[in-house]
């Protein structure tokens, strides 16, 4: 129970303190999207929202958008509001902004906000997660990108 705690009071800590600075969207080719979910479609889209903090740490939320319409730019500059925010102010703005955004955007920025919030110290080994904290894997697979 001691762990828990420590735990939940280390995100608390973090959630006023980590500042975020860099805001990135990828759009991922058919390839990626294969490997991020299995069980897309031809007709998906699928891509990451990664928030780079001030000291250099990356929280990412995959998306998936089936019928992803107009402008990509268009679409991620919804996440544009984050940047010199805490991740507790963005999780607010997240919040407050569902029902405009939809599923699929706030789920992406609750996944990457909660995750940058967590901090390194619990970041998972796995391949797949390892492979989106990269950003020349990221490039190579990428059909799209932006950053704020």
């Amino acid at each position: 129970m001691q762990a828990v705690q420590t735990d939940a009071t280390h995100r608390r800590e973090r959630m006023d303190k980590v500042t975020i600075e860099r805001i990135e969207c990828f759009r991922f080719d058919r390839e990626s999207a294969q490997v991020l979910l299995p069980d897309s479609t031809i007709k998906d889209c699928c891509g990451i929202l990664m928030l780079g903090s001030t000291t250099g740490e990356l929280g990412i939320g995959v998306f998936r958008e089936c019928a992803l319409k107009g402008d990509f730019i268009r679409w991620a500059c919804a996440f544009q509001g984050f940047k010199h925010h805490t991740v507790g102010e963005g999780l607010l703005e997240a919040s407050l902004k569902h029902d405009v955004w939809g599923d699929v955007r706030s789920l992406a920025a609750e996944t990457a906000l909660r995750e940058l919030a967590a901090g390194r110290a619990n970041a998972p080994d796995e391949p797949l997660f390892v492979r989106l904290h990269d950003h020349a894997y990221c490039f190579e697979h990428a059909q799209a990108y932006v950053i704020f």
